[in-house]
């Protein structure tokens, strides 16, 4: 009865110990908005560089993602804002395949709200243009998307693997209509800026 008794102490200290909020270098073990959930999406430029339509796929543009220097700091998940094939993997489809939420506001690095939500955001326009949002720098600035606005796939330089096809869809700085994500198609020889989500 005492070993039982001895057994219970020790795993209700145990218990106490690990519900609390912070260790004893007093650095807390919740999440920054002490509920763990994501209150916000970055949009950012991922590229310094210009580059031709083959960024490696999904997997290729979201490692370009995590290791530009543009990159949020504060953020943990980096993906590329690119449609890669109709079947699966649009930018409309990014929310569900990356499990991030899609009522949440959508912003530049500078806080500026690109949209107040994913719905919101392939909507058809935008409040401003990705320049005047500080997406991205100028207003003569191009991005591969390979979608159409709405998110689908429509053109996507093979995958974004083949920098030889004729099929890549961009989209511009200067727009707030449909042109902001699918301006037309061209060829993947041509040199465009990425752009990347965080959160």
């Amino acid at each position: 009865m005492k070993q039982l008794a001895f057994l219970l102490l020790i795993l209700s200290l145990l218990v106490s110990i690990a519900c609390k909020e912070s260790d004893n270098d007093g650095i807390s073990l919740l999440p920054a908005n002490g509920k763990g959930e994501i209150n916000e999406v970055i949009l950012y430029r991922g590229n310094t560089a210009m580059t031709d339509g083959d960024l490696g796929g999904r997997v290729g543009v979201d490692n370009l993602c995590l290791i530009s220097a543009n990159k949020p700091g504060e953020k943990k998940e980096f993906i590329g804002f690119i449609s890669i094939d109709g079947a699966s993997d649009t930018i409309g489809s990014l929310p569900m395949n990356n499990d991030f939420p899609g009522h949440v506001p959508i912003k530049s690095k500078t806080g500026k709200i690109v949209a107040n939500n994913w719905d919101d955001l392939m909507d058809g326009t935008i409040s401003d243009t990705l320049a005047n949002l500080d997406v991205l720098d100028s207003s003569s600035d191009r991005w591969w998307s390979g979608g159409r606005n709405g998110g689908d796939a429509f053109n996507t330089c093979v995958g974004f693997t083949d920098p030889t096809s004729n099929n890549g869809i961009y989209g511009v700085a200067d727009q707030t209509g449909v042109q902001w994500v699918e301006n037309t198609a061209i060829g993947c020889v041509n040199t465009y800026f990425y752009l990347c989500l965080a959160y």
